[in-house]
């Protein structure tokens, strides 16, 4: 059966992740220093594995405040390799991912984190958190959130972070689990958060055909109640019908959790 239709073309869906460092703001003498996460490199990718993933974006980032951490064994780099940086000011960096995430979805994993250190308000009908979409977790880790290279491991039976973290692996990374999941994850998070297209709005944004997919749950084994979301694309409605927002809910709480 041939893949159906995605929700969106591949120009209104971007990756975004960032590598942090921990820096220290002093709150006055007579408290103690406040440790928080600063950008040090921000990442922006696009495209598809059929089309191929393109780096939008990838730019280290100056940091103001005084690092008294440069997490070495997580992002590899120490002092010394990031004073030979060629960086970007913040504000540079900052208006560089907006003028590419504006008025588009993005996608990553644990993106509050990324918007906090950015200051970036996105949208919230415009994330997609593999950190968040339950659908995306092993059976036996429903309740936890699960980490990017979980999912990889799980999905495409590939191990992440071999050495240290990569701002533009980790954005590939949740771009293709996204991918995969379009079609599921936009029927699931879009008909309760994006009103259903009367007509074709003209730009590409959405497809003339919208699927409506409903979810199966298969048991591991036999007499097991754990399983995997399966979508089963056995039919679909034209992007004219109108499918209401309480009817959407409605039929979301009749599926597995």
């Amino acid at each position: 059966m041939s893949r159906p239709p995605a929700w969106f073309s591949e120009t209104d869906v971007v990756a975004l992740d960032c590598e942090m460092v921990g820096v220290s703001t002093d709150s006055g003498a007579a408290r103690r220093p406040i440790h928080k996460n600063a950008v040090c490199r921000v990442s922006v990718v696009s495209g598809s594995e059929e089309s191929g993933f393109r780096v939008r974006l990838d730019e280290w980032v100056e940091v103001d405040e005084h690092i008294v951490d440069f997490r070495t064994r997580i992002s590899g780099v120490c002092a010394e390799d990031f004073a030979k940086k060629k960086k970007v000011r913040f504000t540079e960096a900052r208006r560089r991912v907006l003028a590419l995430i504006r008025g588009r979805i993005v996608v990553g994993h644990a993106l509050w984190n990324d918007f906090e250190a950015l200051r970036i308000d996105h949208p919230a009908e415009l994330v997609r958190d593999t950190a968040l979409f339950a659908r995306l977790r092993p059976f036996w880790r429903q309740s936890l959130l699960p980490s990017l290279r979980l999912l990889v491991r799980y999905w495409f039976q590939e191990e992440l972070h071999l050495s240290t973290h990569d701002s533009i692996e980790d954005a590939t990374a949740a771009l293709r689990l996204y991918v995969i999941h379009q079609v599921e994850w936009e029927y699931v998070f879009g008909n309760r958060a994006i009103p259903a297209p009367r007509q074709d709005d003209g730009d590409g944004v959405l497809p003339k055909d919208v699927w409506v997919v409903p979810l199966v749950r298969w048991p591991r084994w036999p007499g097991s109640h754990a399983g995997t979301p399966e979508p089963d694309f056995g039919f679909h409605v034209p992007a004219t019908a109108v499918w209401p927002r309480r009817r959407a809910a409605e039929e979301l709480q009749k599926l597995p959790l």
